[in-house]
């Protein structure tokens, strides 16, 4: 029996992909974990950084993790 690429599940008539959840919560956790890294680098390279500079290295460190990711996908 063929299986869904989405999601592994066995393909049948009232087959309904519950892939998208996994794919969000997997999106989610890389740009967090990314997101934790820029947040605690933000102060290796100031010692007292302004709270926009500490917001902007998180996004910049969710960005860059999930590029690095979605660059290494086979």
């Amino acid at each position: 029996m063929a299986t869904c690429p989405n999601c592994g599940r066995y393909l049948n008539e009232n087959h309904r992909c519950r892939g998208g959840l996994r794919r969000f919560a997997r999106a989610a956790t890389i740009a967090g974990i990314g997101a934790v890294g820029g947040w605690a680098a933000s102060p290796l390279l100031m010692p007292n950084p302004h709270p926009a500079l500490v917001v902007m290295m998180a996004i910049l460190g969710g960005t860059l993790v999930t590029a690095v990711v979605n660059a290494l996908k086979p």
